[in-house]
């Protein structure tokens, strides 16, 4: 997981460094990819899907999602489809629960706060490797 982890960290810009146009593009894309990992619907009236995205870049960039690139976004939901995926203290991850009918801020945000914990868990490992502890 690690592994995985670091690699998707270097791929790409953050998605706080991308244009709107290339956010918007970057994330529709991943919402195809999120859907198809989760079995998750899109919605198919565009108002509605343009709204999603809206929403979707707004949680990203103003609540903390900022420096995530989409590697790392779709990376998330792969991790939480792993059974028996553990918190480096070896506590059990504990998978969201897909809920609704369709992909939602509230499911997206919480499958993103949980990579962010077992990203910055990651990070201070690396941190106190390089500084011999």
């Amino acid at each position: 997981m690690e592994k995985k982890i670091v690699e998707a960290r270097l791929k790409g810009l953050s998605i706080g460094q991308l244009s709107e146009n290339d956010l918007k593009i970057q994330v529709m894309d991943a919402l195809v990819s999120i859907s198809i990992i989760t079995g998750h619907g899109l919605p198919e009236e565009p108002a509605y899907a343009k709204r999603l995205i809206t929403e979707i870049i707004v949680q990203l960039l103003e609540f903390g999602y900022s420096d995530l690139n989409i590697d790392e976004i779709i990376l998330a939901f792969r991790l939480n489809c792993l059974c028996n995926l553990r918190f480096p203290s070896g506590s059990e991850v504990t998978p969201v629960e897909i809920f609704g009918k369709y992909i939602s801020v509230d499911y997206i945000t919480k499958v993103l706060s949980i990579y962010r914990t077992l990203r910055n868990i990651l990070d201070r490992q690396l941190i106190n490797s390089a500084n011999g502890y």
